[in-house]
């Protein structure tokens, strides 16, 4: 049985301030000055990353569930194709495999 609690207004005022920090913290990161090549280097090394954790935990003993593998697949498919957005932009052809 799947039980929620209904929604309180604390859980509304913790939500809004989890919203307000995100928005916060969004707009620092936006502050930071890159270039599109240090931007495109950054996106690759995170889907590199990404390809590891999903080739180490996708399968085996520790193994994690199909819904964070499949996750973590979407996550992979928007920093390929932000990076290969950017490469285009930028002038840069992309490369197949990375």
């Amino acid at each position: 049985m799947n039980y929620r609690l209904p929604r309180t207004s604390v859980d509304s005022l913790a939500k809004a301030t989890e919203e307000r920090l995100i928005r916060e913290k969004m707009a620092a990161a936006r502050d930071v000055e890159m270039s599109d090549q240090a931007i495109i280097d950054h996106l690759d090394k995170m889907a590199r990353s990404k390809i590891w954790w999903i080739d180490t935990n996708s399968q085996g003993r520790n193994a994690r569930p199909a819904a964070d593998i499949a996750t973590q697949r979407l996550h992979l498919a928007a920093l390929v194709k932000a990076r290969d957005l950017l490469r285009k932009r930028s002038g840069n052809a992309t490369e197949s495999g990375g």
